[in-house]
């Protein structure tokens, strides 16, 4: 398998959804198609499902490269509205919460500011999936992830697994003590705490606790999306050297040949 994710985290997704082919995802805060992407993988093996991006840029190209998905560039959040959105250099940290952006930090300086509309993710669901099975539901959206979980009514919709950000972007501190009441009293059980991220698993469900306890590693025989190129690119070089080496070899050949004499 190769992993797209960040941290691993879809690799964790496939171990614990492995038999399932025609599977639905939710992505809020999707980012980009492919890169530190979550469901990637997941696209790739025959899934779809619902990305909210609400960077126009990225969220047109969701539209380009993953046509089976719903894409929308909507901010979920805890009331339907509008709200800006601040985009930073380093396009992953943008967020429509201001406070955690730290301006001493170049990747944070903003380089644009984006009126966005935010909806409650129930609305979204509701929408745009309907009742079809939700597998599981990411929630990446630098510092908002209790407002986006105070807008979801899990008795309507229960996704089977949630993976949910669960440090600050900028100091690494836990804040899921913002937020975890939230699933744990909708019936969640903790699953997996990544380093980044915290799993967590419906009460229906919870024969998927011991498979979602550990984090990627080894034995999940995976390749990084990085790992992947890199290894295609060197596998070019060698097939490169090989056919110089021919060629050179040839070239001697002839230019060592002995010549007749009378």
């Amino acid at each position: 398998m190769i992993s797209y994710a960040q941290n691993g985290e879809d690799v964790v997704l496939m171990r614990a959804f492995a038999d399932v082919k025609d599977g639905f995802y939710v992505d809020v805060g999707a980012w980009d198609p492919v890169i530190y992407s979550v469901t990637k993988c997941f696209y790739d093996a025959g899934w779809r499902g619902l990305n909210l991006e609400p960077q126009p840029d990225l969220c047109a190209l969701l539209n380009a490269q993953r046509p089976r998905d719903i894409n929308l560039p909507i901010a979920a959040s805890d009331a339907d509205g509008l709200a800006t959105l601040w985009v930073t250099k380093h396009s992953p940290l943008s967020t429509i919460n201001r406070s955690i952006i730290d301006p001493n930090i170049a990747d944070y300086a903003i380089v644009q500011r984006v009126e966005t509309r935010t909806a409650k993710l129930s609305r979204i669901l509701d929408d745009h999936a309907g009742e079809r099975d939700i597998h599981f539901l990411k929630i990446d959206v630098e510092g908002h992830e209790a407002e986006v979980l105070c807008g979801v009514d899990f008795n309507r919709h229960r996704p089977i697994v949630l993976v949910i950000e669960a440090t600050c972007p900028i100091t690494n501190a836990p804040i899921w003590p913002k937020w975890e009441s939230i699933v744990l009293d909708a019936g969640y059980q903790f699953a997996l705490f990544d380093g980044l991220n915290r799993f967590y698993v419906c009460k229906e469900r919870t024969d998927l606790l011991p498979t979602l306890s550990h984090p990627a590693n080894c034995l999940d025989r995976y390749l990084t999306h990085r790992e992947s190129q890199l290894q295609a690119r060197l596998e070019a070089v060698d097939d490169e050297l090989c056919r110089v080496r021919s060629e050179l070899a040839k070239a001697t050949g002839r230019v060592s040949s002995p010549t007749s004499t009378s």
